[in-house]
């Protein structure tokens, strides 16, 4: 029988709405990478423990079980924008 997949087994997610302005993005990097670094989860990111995908570029999560957690970047669009990514 295989080995059982934990929630300790499961990559964190990162899920990009935006994209930050070319001046901080020169300084800090873009969300994903300031969202690891800030958050402190490099160590998971080196092993592979942390995915990020741009939804605003048409990337889709897979199913919520998938990952362990999921964190949620900013962006300039609103809710009302109703934006194809935003309402997929």
């Amino acid at each position: 029988m295989g080995k059982k997949t934990t929630q300790a087994d499961k990559p964190l997610l990162i899920m990009q709405t935006g994209n930050a302005s070319s001046h901080v993005r020169q300084k800090h990097g873009d969300y994903d990478r300031m969202f690891i670094q800030m958050g402190a989860i490099e160590t998971l990111a080196a092993r592979g423990r942390v995915k990020c995908l741009n939804v605003e570029r048409g990337e889709r999560p897979e199913q919520p079980r998938a990952y362990a957690g999921v964190l949620v970047t900013g962006s300039d669009a609103m809710v009302t924008d109703r934006l194809p990514w935003s309402e997929a």
